[in-house]
């Protein structure tokens, strides 16, 4: 399993470098939690952060379960709107 939000915040730290997550473990994932970041504060909603989820979907196969992980008290208003989102950038 892979989360978006928290392989930026590695990135962001320097931890690891840009992509290297994704480069090295494409082929073993079989699920993916998405949710966006701004630097290290992650769960966010997708497509609200600094995340290229298009680069995301170039690692993912088609029978990749994806997830949306959001930040717990996210407003109801916003929780409709990552599932447009993910579905135009990532599915």
């Amino acid at each position: 399993m892979a989360e978006t939000g928290h392989a930026h915040a590695d990135e962001s730290m320097t931890i690891v470098e840009r992509g290297a997550l994704l480069n090295k473990y494409t082929k073993h994932l079989i699920r993916i939690h998405l949710h966006d970041a701004m630097g290290i504060d992650d769960h966010l909603v997708p497509g609200t952060g600094e995340i290229d989820f298009k680069k995301i979907k170039e690692h993912l196969n088609a029978d990749t379960l994806k997830v949306i992980e959001l930040n717990q008290g996210t407003p109801d208003d916003q929780v409709k709107q990552p599932m447009c989102f993910i579905s135009e950038t990532v599915a």
